[in-house]
């Protein structure tokens, strides 16, 4: 789920191949309600790796963190994996929703934590195979 480690701020990517490109709608990214996503790649949210040249898509919400910040307050990490889009939450463990405790999670109220977004569906032709990501 995370790209670097130890001491530099932590980040989430996308790795495709380019048989599956995809590209993500960098509007889509921010949508209403989500706070901004830049893509911290820089790679104007193109998910295709071929290094070192194509690094993946990165958007995220800042600031980052590293690992020795979540050491100091802890935190877990979510996935929802979708057809149509990937959404990662940093929660602290000290505000852990109980539905995520008692293993029915509602993650459609968890927007407050969220971290990163990948709209593949609403990606539109950016994004062909949203299904195959």
């Amino acid at each position: 789920i995370l790209e670097y480690a130890n001491d530099i701020p932590s980040q989430t990517s996308l790795h495709v191949g380019e048989p599956n490109r995809c590209q993500l709608d960098a509007v889509e990214t921010s949508g209403p309600g989500c706070p901004a996503m830049p893509d911290m790649n820089h790679m104007d949210y193109d998910c295709v790796t071929r290094y070192p040249d194509r690094l993946g898509c990165g958007p995220n919400k800042l600031p980052l963190q590293s690992p020795a910040e979540w050491n100091q307050h802890p935190v877990t990490f979510v996935v929802e994996w979708t057809e149509d889009f990937i959404k990662i939450w940093r929660i602290p463990d000290y505000a852990l929703p109980a539905d995520l405790t008692d293993n029915w999670p509602q993650p459609n109220e968890w927007d407050r934590w969220l971290t990163s977004y990948y709209p593949l569906r609403r990606s539109g032709d950016k994004c062909p195979n949203p299904e195959n990501v």
